[in-house]
């Protein structure tokens, strides 16, 4: 039946594979950077697609982030970054404000 999943698809019937708790926290993550679409499990492995279309598998949060960094300087070299992902590249964030009611 796991292997049947894909037949699932737009039934409203989901399967999840049970993830360690560091890397349902890698995949989580990985699903708000590349977008639910573009990441999936295997065996517990996490795959994901970067903007290019190449899959890359991580399995911690550091190798996520070295993905998202390659991956950015990779853009800023070939001018396809926006100015919000310039500045993440280069160190230049602030934390975003919250409002804060009392």
């Amino acid at each position: 039946m796991w292997f049947s999943i894909t037949a699932l698809k737009g039934s409203g019937i989901t399967l999840s594979e049970f993830l360690t708790k560091s890397r349902h926290e890698t995949f989580m993550t990985a699903r708000r950077k590349f977008g639910v679409n573009k990441t999936w499990t295997s065996n517990g492995t996490i795959f994901i697609l970067d903007s290019k279309g190449s899959k890359h598998s991580v399995n911690s949060v550091a190798e996520l982030n070295a993905i998202t960094t390659d991956t950015t300087h990779k853009q800023l070299r070939a001018g396809e970054c926006g100015a919000d992902q310039r500045q993440e590249a280069a160190g230049n964030t602030r934390p975003k404000r919250t409002n804060r009611s009392k």
